[in-house]
């Protein structure tokens, strides 16, 4: 990788983002020569498979890499332990749904990093937070762990399969939110990032009921 290819990448996915997944010690500031940067071989290496996931995520989205690059958040994950980052723990919690959002905030919290995208500003609203991975698994998990809840059961709707059903809150400023049992990890989190309760403090406050 050479310093044109990297002011390219960090243009496209950010500084924040780098400095997490390369794992980086210190605040990283432009320089014109990469080797004023200080980075171990090994860093250089996970550049250039950054650089490679990025002309990925082109191919499968012309125009506007960062809309597919959140289907890559495991492989940014284990670049960032393969230079020798320890996982973050989340604060123990005997509460279960407050457990599995933590540990998605842990999961995806590379994409929270990612520089705005203009492009998926306009279709999409913050990079990655509207796209973030979700499966029937995760929908269906997200249904149990409501219906469980005591004081949250109120804010899930709906019968049978579930993506028929709907997650209706109000927040404490009074903004309403709509959601899905498919994208309420999008929508917190990204209501979370919005209120500043990320990044380290993960999530430590509960919803309000629906009123």
């Amino acid at each position: 990788m050479n310093i044109n290819q990297f002011h390219s990448l960090e243009h496209a996915v950010g500084t924040r983002f780098l400095e997490y997944v390369l794992n980086c010690r210190c605040e990283l500031v432009r320089h014109d020569n990469l080797e004023e940067y200080g980075f171990t071989e090994q860093q250089l290496a996970c550049g250039g498979q950054l650089l490679s996931l990025l002309a990925m995520s082109y191919a499968a989205t012309p125009g506007g890499a960062l809309l597919n690059y959140p289907n890559l958040v495991s492989e940014f994950n284990r670049i960032r332990q393969q230079l020798g980052s320890v996982p973050p723990r989340a604060t123990p919690t005997s509460d279960a749904l407050l457990k599995y959002l933590l540990s998605k905030a842990i999961e995806y919290y590379p994409i929270l990093l990612l520089k705005e995208d203009e492009r998926g500003m306009a279709m999409w609203g913050p990079s990655g937070l509207s796209t973030l991975p979700s499966s029937l698994a995760d929908a269906n998990e997200v249904a149990a762990l409501l219906r469980d809840d005591f004081n949250l059961r109120t804010i899930l709707s709906g019968d049978g399969e579930v993506f028929m059903m709907r997650i209706e809150y109000a927040l404490d400023n009074s903004v309403r939110v709509n959601s899905t049992p498919l994208r309420f990890c999008s929508d917190f989190l990204h209501g979370a990032v919005r209120r500043m309760l990320l990044p380290w403090k993960l999530l430590t406050a509960r919803f309000p009921e629906r009123g």
